[in-house]
């Protein structure tokens, strides 16, 4: 699974000694988003596995690990359903690049990847900040 940091280039997110965090991204990074960032280096090296059922046929699958990033923000962010954290990733380039999107999948993949995570030990994180 591909971290946060290896998804920002190896930006230095907790040690900011000469580096801008700002740089790598499009737009303003607003203190919720930096926070989520901060979460997400924290919490990525203890999630549980997460067991990848891509076929070897067909057109290539989106990969988990962008899924679980945005369940988390969901719940961080308090985004009260699936289509509202798809819209929001669409209008939020900083959100998307957080994630890890950089395609946003269909609705009903979306639906369909967000149904596998919330049965999984990750669904019952919750975040109350």
């Amino acid at each position: 699974m591909k971290s946060v940091t290896e998804i920002l280039s190896g930006a230095q997110i907790l040690l900011p000694v000469s580096f801008d965090l700002q740089e790598c991204f499009e737009e303003y990074l607003n203190p919720e988003q930096r926070t989520f960032l901060l979460l997400l280096e924290v919490i990525e090296e203890h999630l549980p596995p997460i067991i990848d059922t891509r076929s070897t046929m067909g057109r290539p699958a989106f990969e988990m690990e962008p899924f679980v990033r945005a369940f988390l923000a969901r719940s961080f962010f308090r985004i009260p359903t699936t289509d509202d954290l798809r819209k929001r990733l669409i209008a939020d380039p900083n959100l998307r690049q957080i994630v890890g999107l950089k395609k946003i999948p269909s609705a009903a993949t979306f639906s369909r990847r967000m149904t596998v995570l919330s049965a999984m030990p990750i669904g019952s994180v919750k975040f109350f900040l």
